[in-house]
């Protein structure tokens, strides 16, 4: 992981042992018909809840993993079935980005999705590469 992203991230209180009790967050997907994928669970042990802000000053943009307010801000159906659709598997959200105009979502494998309207991108093969995607703005793949 790009020391600079461990940085934001432990700035924001993560550390490599945390561990969460999810159940609530876990009931809240499950709730809106999403799978929870063992991958989802074992990212959100350990992101559930975290915010941080990146960038520099007077161009910042931030990431929030609060799957709570991620989805009380959304229509999950675009995840659900556009998006899932789109990439032939089913995804789950676990946050969002950019203000919260994109919304990040992960499937079985912990591959992370990023979509905004009918925008939808491949972000990494990880949560780590998803987070230099955003966090070093690297170019993701565009899903048509």
């Amino acid at each position: 992981m790009p020391e600079y992203i461990y940085n934001l991230l432990k700035e924001a209180g993560w550390h490599k042992d945390r561990v969460l009790d999810i159940e609530d967050t876990l009931a809240i997907l499950e709730s809106e018909g999403f799978t929870v994928f063992q991958s989802v669970r074992d990212f959100l042990y350990s992101f559930n809840g975290l915010e941080f802000e990146f960038g520099e000053r007077g161009s910042t943009d931030n990431v929030s993993f609060n799957v709570k307010e991620t989805i009380e801000g959304i229509s999950t159906g675009w995840v659900l079935k556009e998006y899932s659709s789109r990439v032939k598997k089913e995804l789950c959200l676990i946050g969002r980005a950019f203000g919260g105009y994109m919304v990040l979502c992960m499937d079985s494998e912990g591959q992370v999705y990023a979509g905004y309207d009918q925008q939808l991108f491949f972000f990494g093969e990880s949560w780590v590469e998803a987070l230099s995607v955003i966090v070093l703005r690297k170019k993701a793949r565009k899903i048509d």
